[in-house]
């Protein structure tokens, strides 16, 4: 099981992705930069401590995109 599928699995989680707009998902899947935004928005309410890691926040919006890009795909087999 890859991480993805772990994500979606884990109830927090795939709450808050269930919550997003088929539009958001693809607008965080195709541009890079509104994941980096979204990321830091994320990181700035759950870990503060960790805003300034450059890193990590883009390790986050990467993240982002791939399970964007899973859970798009998913809804698109519905």
């Amino acid at each position: 099981m890859d991480i993805t599928d772990e994500i979606l699995k884990n109830d927090k989680y795939k709450k808050l992705v269930d919550r997003l707009s088929t539009k958001t998902l693809k607008l965080i899947a195709e541009d890079h930069l509104r994941a980096l935004q979204e990321a830091h928005k994320g990181i700035k309410k759950e870990e503060p401590e960790r805003l300034n890691d450059l890193e990590y926040l883009q390790a986050m919006a990467d993240g982002m995109q791939i399970l964007a890009k899973t859970v798009l795909g998913k809804r698109s087999k519905k």
